[in-house]
């Protein structure tokens, strides 16, 4: 016994243990802006509890007990995380793609007749946790693809842009090549007869070979 003390104060002072420490972790749905209210209840009357919120990354419960043990609760909030793979827009050489929709993943541009080169593609995110990785189109005969991993980095989706060159209407071709038969026909002192639709595109070789 300690002189002048009780052996009430005497077994506080002597007994309080050490800070025990207790962590749990909190999943909470994408999007949520507020921590939920914690609520709590007490082991006994006798002891005293804080509750510390920091933001939306942890509250702390702290009960201390009457004879002074403390123990800490540390509730540990985690925001799950996006599954959303979908792009929000796809552009070619600025301009958003025909009927664009984020849940249509193949496309094919019409190019006008005698184009070479493919577009330059950019796009805009649904999120900004999203990930992608594009892989252009080196060539009209090649595919830009475009694959989306959302921030979860589970769910993914992939975008390919193909190319369609559009048949010639050149009109002034056909007439060339009209011409060139008659010059054909007036070398070799032969008549041709020879029907053709509009849209035919080339002629017969063994016509080229003669002229």
């Amino acid at each position: 016994m300690v002189p002048g003390v009780s052996a009430r104060d005497q077994y506080l002072h002597y007994n309080v243990a050490e800070d025990a420490d207790t962590t749990y972790v909190i999943t909470l749905p994408y999007g949520t802006k507020e921590l939920p209210t914690i609520e709590y209840a007490q082991g006994d009357q006798y002891q005293t509890i804080e509750v510390v919120e920091e933001g939306l990354n942890a509250a702390f419960i702290v009960v201390t007990a009457e004879n002074g043990a403390r123990r800490t609760y540390n509730v540990k909030f985690e925001i799950e995380k996006s599954s959303n793979s979908l792009l929000n827009a796809i552009y070619s050489n600025g301009t958003i793609l025909t009927a664009f929709d984020p849940e249509v993943f193949d496309y094919e541009i019409e190019l006008p007749y005698g184009t070479n080169v493919a577009p330059v593609f950019t796009y805009d995110l649904s999120e900004s946790g999203q990930m992608v990785k594009y892989q252009p189109a080196l060539s009209v005969a090649d595919t830009a693809m475009f694959e989306v991993t959302a921030e979860n980095g589970i769910n993914k989706s992939l975008y390919r842009v193909s190319f369609k060159i559009v048949k010639s209407d050149d009109l002034d071709g056909l007439e060339n090549f009209l011409a060139r038969l008659e010059k054909i026909s007036a070398k070799f002192d032969i008549s041709f007869v020879l029907s053709l639709s509009i849209d035919a595109d080339v002629a017969p070789d063994y016509v080229k070979n003669l002229a």
